[in-house]
C-alpha cells in the first residue's frame, strides 16, 4: 500500500498483522479523490485546507491521502489499539503529526469532537451496517455540521440506507467495494 498522490507520493502505508484491518484499496482511494477533485459536482468539498474525519480509520491510509493533498487537518478515528497504532506509525513516518489528530474510540459513541470535519469517510467492516448509527452519532455531537461531504465504503453487494439527514450524490463501484456520497443536509430540532 502506497500514498497515491500529493507531497507524499509513492509513500509506503503499513497495515498490521492479520486480518483484522482490510485497508481501503490504492485503486479505490485514487478513484474517491478523483472524484472530489476533479467533479464539479464537488466543487463543494475542496481537499486543500478541509479537516478530513477518517473514521474506522484501521491504517489511516484515506486520511493520509487527503493531507498528502492538502488537507489542513485529519482526524483518525478507530477502536483497536492496533489499528491506532499503525495509524500513529504511519502519520509520524512521513511527519504529519502536527496536523493530524489520532483518537481510539468507539466510533459510535467518540466522544466531544476536537474539531468539525468538512469531508467524512467511513471504512466500517462491511458485516455490521455501523455506518448509520455511527453518522447519527456524530452528526448529533457536532463532528461534522449541515453541508458536509460523507463518502461510505461498503461491499459492492450491499445497500446503505442512511437516515432521512444524509442526502445522496451519487455512488461508484471500485473492484469488490461500494463507494457511497452523501451531504448532510443537517439535523431537525
Amino acid at each position: 500500500m502506497r500514498v497515491i498522490s500529493g507531497i507524499w507520493r509513492n509513500h509506503k502505508i503499513i497495515a498490521p498483522q492479520g486480518n483484522t484491518v482490510r485497508p481501503t484499496a490504492d485503486r479505490a482511494r485514487q478513484m474517491i479523490f478523483n472524484v472530489v477533485e476533479n467533479s464539479g459536482l464537488y466543487s463543494k468539498w475542496p481537499i486543500e485546507k478541509a479537516t478530513f474525519l477518517d473514521l474506522f480509520a484501521g491504517t489511516g491510509a484515506v486520511g493520509i491521502e487527503a493531507l498528502s493533498r492538502g488537507a489542513g487537518t485529519a482526524i483518525f478515528i478507530d477502536n483497536s489499539r492496533t489499528s491506532v497504532a499503525a495509524v500513529d506509525s504511519n502519520v509520524k513516518s512521513i511527519g504529519a503529526e502536527k496536523k493530524s489528530i489520532i483518537i481510539q474510540a468507539d466510533a459510535l459513541n467518540p466522544g466531544p469532537p476536537r474539531a468539525t470535519s468538512s469531508i467524512v469517510f467511513l471504512d466500517p467492516p462491511y458485516q455490521y451496517h455501523l455506518s448509520g448509527k455511527a453518522l447519527t452519532s456524530l452528526s448529533k455531537t457536532k463532528w461534522f455540521e449541515a453541508g458536509a461531504l460523507i463518502i461510505v465504503e461498503t461491499s459492492k453487494n450491499d445497500l446503505l440506507n442512511l437516515p432521512s439527514a444524509f442526502d445522496p450524490i451519487e455512488q461508484r463501484n471500485c473492484g469488490n467495494a461500494r463507494f457511497w456520497f452523501y451531504v448532510f443536509l443537517g439535523l431537525k430540532h
